[in-house]
């Protein structure tokens, strides 16, 4: 390929990046997002549910997921007020509602101030490309190509970021009257329980309150092509399209070998609605540094993969969820494996 060819192949990329408007100069000021929760008593929840999927497609909003007793979406923040006597229309009781606000102004401006100094850089190494030689041009084009998954990652994230400013999230419990919860649902084990695609599709990133410090995580780099969440408590990446990782750690009581929990998550996630993909994934040399799964879900009116890793770590299980769009999670699988197995061979 010659070196002219090269460059218009750039040039076509960067016309798609810099004829966009950067986020930093939206009009948008606000920089508060809002949880809600709340457990609704109802007489019937599968009518309740229907009645609160509207209620959120025609307020201006939209509904996000539905899974057992949960009815998960987000409305225009505009519409909190006054919110609880509308939830109280819904079912018999509103037992619980909790109202959470977040501040995301710090990172919000950190994320534009960056994205702006992505774009700065990358607007000065067009401005060499023209001068430079063949083996310039290759240098630049590379640190190009670097700049401009950057600056879509960063897009990304300030898009969600201005999303959950926009649209308070909504995570309903509607309780049947006299209903029980199945105990074929819940495991007997605390970290199993919290093994759920949806809260990790909504969760954010909490900030280290000393990020100067090294964050002491089982693994700091993502795979190739995602960007990692450098002030994140724990360990957090995202790809340019949306897939998510996050690496967390936790110590079972009491402990057991990588078979037997790798059919208790099993079973926990299939009597949980949980459509397993595939064979599972041994780590290691017969399985012996963890396993992988994945699962198939709805989201939204968009089918999603689950993914998650158990990896043994000293007495502790590292958990790496991993959760996208199914054709944007597809795109980036070799590259997660590979890192994944990286990821059990390091600990």
């Amino acid at each position: 390929m010659t070196v002219r060819t090269r460059l218009w192949g750039i040039l076509f990329v960067l016309c798609g990046i810099l004829s966009t408007v950067s986020f930093a100069e939206s009009e948008d000021t606000a920089s508060v997002s809002y949880h809600v929760e709340a457990r609704l008593v109802v007489y019937d929840s599968d009518a309740a549910g229907d009645r609160i999927v509207e209620w959120f497609e025609s307020s201006g909003g939209y509904f996000t997921a539905r899974h057992g007793e949960y009815v998960e979406g987000r409305l225009p923040f505009g519409l909190l007020e006054g919110i609880q006597e509308r939830l109280k229309g819904f079912g018999e009781e509103l037992q619980e509602y909790t109202l959470i606000a977040s501040d995301l102004s710090e990172e919000l401006q950190r994320t534009e101030a960056s994205l702006s100094s992505r774009e700065e850089v990358l607007s000065r190494n067009l401005e060499l490309l023209g001068g430079a030689d063949f083996s310039g041009t290759l240098a630049i084009e590379r640190e190009i190509r670097d700049l401009i998954s950057e600056i879509e990652s960063l897009r990304a994230r300030i898009s969600q970021l201005k999303n959950n400013i926009r649209f308070a999230a909504v995570r309903l419990n509607l309780r049947s009257q006299g209903h029980f919860p199945d105990n074929g649902k819940f495991s007997s084990f605390t970290w199993i329980n919290s093994l759920d695609f949806y809260s990790f599709m909504e969760d954010e990133p909490q900030k280290r309150r000393f990020t100067w410090l090294p964050r002491f995580a089982p693994v700091n780099e993502g795979p190739e092509g995602f960007s990692v969440y450098r002030d994140s408590r724990l360990f957090r990446a995202v790809s340019p399209d949306g897939v998510r990782i996050r690496v967390r750690e936790v110590r079972p009581e009491p402990s057991m070998d990588l078979s037997f929990w790798q059919s208790a998550v099993t079973k926990y996630l299939v009597e949980s609605g949980y459509e397993q993909r595939g064979d599972g994934i041994r780590l290691g040399n017969s399985g012996k540094r963890g396993f992988m799964l994945r699962w198939l879900l709805p989201y939204g009116q968009e089918e999603y993969v689950y993914a998650l890793a158990i990896i043994p770590d000293g007495k502790d299980l590292c958990l790496v969820e991993i959760a996208g769009k199914l054709e944007a999670f597809d795109m980036h699988y070799t590259a997660i494996e590979e890192w994944v197995r990286t990821a059990a061979q390091g600990l």
